[in-house]
Parts: C-alpha cells; structure tokens; sequence
C-alpha cells in the first residue's frame, strides 16, 4: 500500500465514520511518580528559600 491509496482510505473511513476511525491517545508520562516528587521537593525548596 503506498501513501496516496492509505490516505484515501482513511479519508474513505473517516467519512463513512463520521469523523477520524481511530482513537488519538496522548501518553502524558510527565506526571509520575518521579517526577512528582522531584516537583514537591523543589516547591517546597522554593517555599524555604533553599534555591540560592
């Protein structure tokens, strides 16, 4: 399958569909465990006035 018959069958089925035939996911990893704690460190850090 090459580019232009893929796009017109995702244009074929968002039509038949009735909008995009498939589910757009975004992974939002930035708020982990890590990087949680790492972000309550720092504000606290902040509230302290440690940062200089």
């Amino acid at each position: 399958m090459n580019m232009t018959i893929a796009i017109n069958v995702v244009i074929r089925q968002s039509v038949d569909y009735g909008g995009i035939p498939f589910e757009i996911i975004r992974k939002d990893d930035f708020y982990n465990d890590y990087n949680k704690q790492i972000l309550k460190k720092s504000v606290s850090e902040v509230g302290e006035c440690k940062w200089r």
